[in-house]
């Protein structure tokens, strides 16, 4: 759950100050998404069996290609509404409901 702190931090602080910090909140997002894709990773081999083996492959597969759209996704708002707010609505939204969703992982 800390690199959901370390992406909500870095999202509220480029939405409230983006030019006070822009380095801070960079390092912020950078680190929380970083620790999150590490979180995954550890996840599907703690985990894992034989059978969760392939599952596990689909469902980092599945994964990366959604979570490649975001920065088309991300060009599309800003172009759209001219500013970086929608953008970063969008993706704290994204944010908030991945964590929702991920309060059970893990559990057996």
């Amino acid at each position: 759950m800390r690199s959901s702190l370390l992406e909500r931090e870095g999202y509220a602080g480029l939405l409230a100050a983006p030019a006070a910090l822009p380095a801070l909140w960079a390092l912020l997002l950078g680190a929380g998404l970083g620790g999150g894709q590490a979180v995954a990773g550890v996840l599907y081999v703690k985990r894992g069996r034989d059978y969760v083996a392939a599952l596990s492959t689909a469902a980092q597969t599945g994964g990366y290609l959604i979570a490649a759209t975001g920065p088309a996704a991300a060009s599309v708002l800003h172009t759209t509404t001219g500013a970086w707010t929608v953008p970063l609505l969008a993706f704290l939204g994204v944010l908030l409901l991945s964590a929702a969703a991920s309060l059970r992982a893990g559990h057996g």
